[in-house]
């Protein structure tokens, strides 16, 4: 089976795509299903993706159906569709408004003037109801082959003939206007909202300049580019793929990757990623990277797969539209035949408040904004380097009010250097002392370039020979061991070189500590140095204006050095942790706190801790492993991390509002139906209105696009 990303446009409502979903996933050539409508995206892994598109084709005959988005028609909001609905509107209202008149006429020739007015009124609202109409009666003739009679076609289709059938030919009218209106107005608010989220994300060009083996100067797709290509980077574009400067020096504007907003000087040999902008001077470049493994296209790939975990709210209102629409047409069924028997009354009188009820059994409101919402938020944190790898844990992040942190690469900036050092047997300054401290600085560099740890980067600069070492054997944070000459290396914290059988006498200094033994005879210590990063402080601040007042730094360094770090971030830690050690402590932790909690690291000893947590946290700059492990990735810097929580808590409260603003306003009508106080225009006009509403509160998350966070306090206003 293959997975295929299928592009798909004009689908008729949200209820309907999820009927496609589940119809597909019952397809014995399918093996998972993803229909996003908001995206107008579908994620479906086949083995036959003609019967795919087949099947959709039947339960939506008018949808267009693409693997390539670009090739999709435009959505243009002023079409000619709209130009029909607001003229139909518009004659409406001119001719509800003579009938008015008519029918409030006197004299002697009202009467012959009032039946020919009449006539007209009624021949031309017969075509405003079969012009208006004409995609409801479309879509309810495919739901009757499919035996749905839930869908929202078919109840404005009943409802309308109902209202004609009781004389009420105005309100029949105004069912089929209003209700394509009002559709016609959410599907541009959802293409306009997801047209400009997507803008967000996809920073990539769409076109590239290939320099031929002639010399001369092509635009094409970035996609058609091959490994090994020479591009052309002019001044003012962004780079379209990752390469390799070759020819040229200039300065490159890398906002869109790190929040950096200061040009940083570009030569040739340097790389330069996808996304950049080319200031001063053009460039030339060979393609390191395809399109699709570039780092924005990934970024891009990554928000639009987040839509496949859903956070609770989104499936509670998938599980709500299942029920809701069926007891509200059971609700009205009632009303119109039982109640006039239990309260009195006329039946046409009650069929009339039953199809009050019935204009608002529509859950779309919910089932596009809620979603939206939630696309729009991720599309919006993509902006600030902040990857959210799906809905849920957006929603997670909301509830977090206690944050763990593994420290280097974290909280400093992981870049170790080596400031002292001891070696063991000689006295320092002599001759020999320099001897032994080269040599053994030499075969420790070997060791330690099998290593991708931070306190292993620190010894890269001092391998002057190339050593046959030989079975290296690595423990994830620990350190260390190889064979050299037939000897035992050693190289690592103490805990790791004492389970070895070396004597350690444990130090206590504020600096990152590796020791050295060979053959189970300690011989070296050297002693490293790392930075907070500059934005640690401000972020810590920040957290603490949101609530979240706990706090916990898990290391494996050295406790004077940790402690060092976590007094000047006024936070709680625990030191010297193996990754065993620190996931037992993090489990403690958040059972002591019982609050919902985050970890954020950045190394392959986080991994395990990330995938236990509430919600794990990356860092840009860590291990493949941890960020795989990891729900959230920050890849600009950890000042993003309160901004993140900032943005789940805001998308809550959108969410909530739409939710809760949508059922009480559809509770309201079915109570005025009841009572007989509401009437249909009303009721369909409250309808449409409640769902334009909820999407414009909705897109109210793209507003955060404009936050600054780099300077100064601009969060603590937003």
């Amino acid at each position: 089976m293959r997975t295929y990303i299928l592009y798909l446009s004009n689908l008729s409502c949200p209820s309907c795509c999820t009927e496609v979903e589940s119809a597909l996933k019952k397809l014995q050539v399918v093996k998972k299903a993803n229909l996003d409508y908001v995206q107008g995206t579908l994620e479906v892994m086949t083995s036959d993706l003609e019967q795919v598109i087949s099947t959709i084709k039947k339960m939506e005959p008018d949808s267009i159906i693409s693997q390539n988005e670009d090739s999709l028609p435009r959505e243009h909001f002023f079409s000619k569709e709209f130009f029909l609905l607001v003229g139909l509107f518009i004659v409406f209202i001119l001719v509800s408004g003579i009938g008015y008149i008519v029918d409030n006429m006197k004299g002697e020739d009202s009467f012959a003037y009032k039946n020919i007015i009449d006539y007209i009124v009624w021949v031309i609202l017969a075509i405003i109801y079969l012009v208006a109409g004409r995609n409801v009666f479309k879509g309810a003739y495919q739901s009757i082959k499919k035996l749905n009679f839930f869908d929202e076609n078919m109840l404005m289709l009943i409802a309308s003939i109902a209202a004609i059938i009781l004389g009420h030919y105005e309100e029949a009218c105004a069912i089929m206007l209003f209700f394509n209106l009002g559709e016609y107005l959410e599907g541009r608010a959802v293409s306009k909202s997801k047209n400009s989220i997507k803008a967000l994300i996809d920073k990539t060009p769409k076109l590239a300049n290939l320099v031929t083996a002639e010399g001369k100067v092509e635009k094409v797709s970035p996609k058609d580019i091959n490994l090994g290509d020479i591009i052309l980077i002019r001044v003012g574009d962004m780079v379209p793929l990752d390469c390799e400067i070759i020819e040229g020096s200039s300065h490159v504007d890398k906002s869109n990757l790190n929040g950096e907003s200061l040009p940083a000087k570009v030569v040739v040999g340097d790389t330069l990623e996808q996304g950049v902008i080319n200031l001063y001077i053009p460039l030339k470049a060979k393609v390191t990277k395809k399109y699709a493994d570039s780092r924005m296209s990934k970024i891009a790939e990554l928000v639009r797969q987040a839509s496949d975990k859903k956070a609770k709210s989104e499936r509670f209102i998938t599980v709500f539209a299942r029920y809701y629409t069926p007891i509200v047409v059971i609700v009205c069924l009632i009303v119109a035949f039982g109640f006039p028997f239990i309260f009195g009354g006329t039946i046409s009188e009650w069929v009339y408040r039953a199809l009050v009820v019935l204009m608002v059994s529509c859950p779309c409101a919910l089932v596009i904004s809620v979603p939206l919402a939630y696309f729009g938020a991720i599309g919006v944190a993509s902006k600030y380097g902040i990857l959210i790898k799906a809905s849920k844990y957006l929603e997670s992040l909301n509830g977090v009010r206690f944050i763990a942190f593994d420290k280097t690469g974290t909280l400093t900036n992981g870049k170790f250097s080596i400031v002292d050092f001891k070696i063991l047997g000689y006295e320092r300054g002599s001759k020999d002392y320099d001897d032994k401290k080269s040599s053994l600085l030499d075969l420790a560099a070997n060791i330690q370039s099998f290593s991708n740890h931070p306190l292993a980067r620190a010894f890269n600069g001092y391998k002057v020979h190339s050593r046959d070492i030989t079975n290296v054997k690595e423990v994830a944070g620990r350190g260390i061991e190889a064979d050299f000459e037939g000897k035992k290396i050693l190289l690592g914290n103490a805990s790791f070189l004492k389970e070895s059988g070396v004597s350690v006498d444990k130090e206590e200094v504020s600096s990152s500590i590796v020791y050295m033994a060979v053959d189970s005879k300690l011989v070296a210590i050297f002693y490293l140095n790392d930075e907070l990063k500059a934005d640690t402080l401000e972020a810590f601040r920040r957290l603490r204006k949101l609530g979240i007042k706990n706090t916990y730094i898990l290391s494996g360094d050295s406790e004077a050095k940790v402690k060092e770090i976590a007094s000047e971030l006024n936070s709680s830690y625990s030191a010297n942790l193996s990754p065993e050690q620190k996931e037992r402590k993090y489990l403690e932790l958040q059972k002591r706190f019982n609050v919902k909690s985050a970890f954020v690291g950045d190394g392959i000893n986080d991994a395990i801790v990330l995938k236990r947590s509430d919600v794990g946290i990356g860092m840009n700059n860590g291990s493949d492993v941890s960020k795989e492990s990891a729900d959230i990735i920050l890849t600009h810097s950890l000042i993003t991390l309160p901004l993140s929580i900032k943005i789940a808590r805001k998308t809550r409260a959108i969410v909530w509002q739409n939710i809760i603003f949508a059922l009480a306003v559809k509770l309201i009508f079915i109570v005025l139906g009841l009572i007989g106080i509401a009437n249909i225009w009303e009721a369909v006009f409250g309808d449409v209105g409640v769902a334009l509403i909820a999407l414009l509160n909705s897109m109210r998350i793209n507003s955060l696009e404009h936050v600054a966070y780099k300077k100064g306090s601009e969060l603590d206003d937003l």
